[in-house]
């Protein structure tokens, strides 16, 4: 198992297991973790990946990555992360449009599912375009090149992921599912690639607005 992972990472970055800061599965565990990892690591351009074992992760405050730390979960549907919170986002991948920290690398999120203060409840009356919801979305997407793969996104009150003011992103193979929008692409965001993907159970599936342009999108389904 550890092989198989070993190859599905960027071989110039550093693997670092949470369980290194301890074994509770919260976002105080999260904070010790990226706060290590941006001192020792962050500072000095290094690229880290920061691996989640399988387990239910609660989250009180966004998992905000800076262009030097990526995740990945040991299995998507056993890696979980659960936001009760309708005041904020389970991951926020940080505005940088600093070219000479973003040309070389991709941030990576990969093989997780992440679940709002609406999952499993499904209301479709909260999905009304009219309401004024809370404008919360699971992954939030500022900075520059970053690739999303093999997520499930389910029960939130705005978006699965927003890209906002960012460019060449890439969403593929995953379920974003019982959100009021499954992907938007906002505030001038190009170059998107949404492949191979379901949006599911949801008002809206893709919504690209605010003069954003040049985005491609191809064999999804979208129910």
């Amino acid at each position: 198992m550890l092989f198989i992972f070993m190859l599905s990472v960027n071989f110039n970055s550093q693997i670092i297991n949470l369980t290194k800061y301890g074994s509770a599965k919260n976002s105080e565990t999260f904070k010790k973790a990226l706060t290590d990892i941006k001192n020792t690591y962050s500072n000095k351009k290094q690229h880290v990946v920061l691996f989640i074992p399988s387990g239910n992760y609660t989250i009180t405050e966004p998992i905000t990555l800076n262009k030097y730390i990526s995740l990945e979960g040991e299995f998507a549907n056993s890696t979980i992360l659960n936001v009760n919170s309708t005041t904020q986002e389970a991951i926020i991948l940080e505005d940088n449009k600093n070219e000479a920290d973003i040309y070389n690398a991709y941030n990576t999120i990969k093989n997780l599912t992440i679940t709002g203060p609406d999952f499993n409840k499904n209301p479709f009356e909260w999905k009304d375009l009219k309401r004024n919801n809370p404008k919360r979305v699971g992954i939030k997407v500022l900075g520059l090149r970053n690739r999303i793969d093999n997520v499930t996104i389910d029960g939130f009150l705005w978006s699965g992921i927003e890209i906002s003011s960012s460019y060449y992103n890439y969403i593929t193979n995953s379920f974003i599912k019982n959100n009021r929008i499954g992907i938007t692409i906002d505030k001038t965001s190009t170059s998107a690639y949404i492949n191979n993907n379901e949006l599911s159970s949801i008002s809206l599936g893709i919504l690209i607005q605010n003069n954003s342009y040049a985005n491609f999108i191809n064999n999804n389904m979208i129910e």
